[in-house]
């Protein structure tokens, strides 16, 4: 006999609700984990019961569905405030390299300029220097020549007090004598000639050295005159020279 949904009607030995859970196993989850009340008899689920567990499921899922809508909105509006933000900082930054590159470009120019006037610098401390290593020279040499002045001075004197005791001595002694003092008044000339160029020169160590040179030559001549004069006469000479304040023999 055909019974219910074109089949035959259910064993009545079978139990009705477990048959019902054994075909829908969401049912079977439901009923054991309580959510949804049993019919009373036992026997599955009322209409009810599960009507309102659906609206409760999609009231539940609508909220949770706004809710994700409101963090999805949420989230683009961070997104756009952190996109904004960050593009905000990323032209602030361009601002900032581009404004450290203006400065870098500033600072390599004054660094340029800085390294021209160093150099300009050096040049001047070396001409400075210079200028300075010229300056002694020239008053070590003026002081030099000024010293050579004055013992030049010194010997013009001398030979001006010697010529007038050798123009006495020309008309008071022997013709041998007479040409020494010739010879003597030659060298004292060219003696004077060589110290006016030596000074001239600021050569004052060979000044001095000729000068001493004269000296010793003077001496020599001298005592060659003594010898002469020694020969030409034994007795003392009335000497009329200026140099000479008392009667002496020459020598």
């Amino acid at each position: 006999m055909k019974g219910f949904l074109g089949g035959v009607w259910p064993n009545k030995s079978r139990d009705v609700g477990d048959d019902f859970s054994s075909r829908n196993r969401g049912a079977q989850s439901l009923r054991h984990s309580g959510c949804v009340p049993r019919h009373p008899s036992g026997q599955g689920f009322t209409t009810s019961s599960v009507i309102a567990f659906s609206k409760a499921m999609h009231d539940q899922l609508s909220s949770l569905k706004q809710k994700y809508d409101n963090l999805e909105l949420q989230h683009a509006e961070d997104v756009e405030g952190l996109k904004e933000e960050h593009e905000l900082e990323m032209d602030n930054m361009q601002t900032q390299v581009s404004n450290a590159e203006a400065e870098c470009g500033e600072w390599q120019e004054k660094y340029s300029k800085a390294v021209l006037s160093h150099s300009d610098c050096c040049q001047v401390k070396n001409e400075y220097d210079r200028l300075i290593g010229e300056e002694k020279e020239y008053i070590k040499a003026r002081a030099e020549a000024v010293g050579l002045c004055k013992q030049l001075e010194h010997a013009e004197e001398t030979r001006h007090s010697t010529e007038q005791e050798l123009d006495y001595l020309k008309v008071n002694l022997s013709p041998d004598a007479a040409e020494l003092i010739e010879l003597r008044a030659l060298v004292e000339h060219q003696k004077s000639i060589i110290a006016d160029d030596l000074i001239s020169e600021n050569q004052s160590q060979e000044a001095s050295d000729l000068l001493a040179l004269y000296k010793q030559e003077n001496d020599l001549l001298l005592n060659l005159g003594s010898q002469l004069f020694s020969t030409a006469t034994s007795t003392p000479i009335e000497c009329q020279s200026p140099r000479l304040s008392t009667c002496r023999y020459l020598r």
